[in-house]
């Protein structure tokens, strides 16, 4: 396939493995969440992000899921009807809307991790020395810090 106009062969390449070896894995745990859980990727990360954080407004998950709000909104949703999350009012500020895990959230997010880490160590982690993982790290924060703010 030629390069896109603007990127060498070597850069299309070098592309092509990045977002080809991302969505694989990305997939891989979304259907091994799904399968093992009932809760796909994004319902999971924000489990995960409210377990680490405490309780947090739809805008703050949204961004912390990368989702735009409105998908943030029906993902909570189901999170909500699944007994997983629970929306309740700030008390100092009785317009503001939070939401937590419930005991069974905290019990999901808890079983479903330890099988989770494990398919990202089998899959990422295994396979690179702690060379590649500095890279990896310095490249996509790197990329990170450009589209901070960017991606709505």
């Amino acid at each position: 396939m030629p390069a896109p106009e603007g990127l060498s062969e070597e850069e299309m390449r070098v592309w092509l493995t990045v977002l080809v070896g991302s969505m694989r894995l990305i997939n891989h745990l979304d259907e091994a969440l799904t399968a093992d859980n009932g809760i796909s990727y994004a319902e999971y990360r924000t489990m995960v992000s409210i377990a680490r954080e405490g309780p947090q407004r739809m805008s703050e998950l949204a961004q912390e899921g990368m989702v735009s709000r409105s998908g943030i909104s029906r993902l909570v949703a189901r999170l909500v009807a699944l007994g997983y999350v629970e929306q309740f009012t700030e008390a100092s500020d009785g317009r503001s809307r939070l939401v937590r895990l419930t005991d069974s959230g905290r019990d999901l997010v808890a079983a479903a991790t330890t099988d989770h880490v494990a398919r990202i160590r089998r899959h990422l982690f295994d396979r690179i020395d702690e060379g590649e993982m500095r890279a990896l790290e310095s490249v996509f924060g790197k990329v990170d810090a450009s589209l901070t703010g960017l991606v709505q």
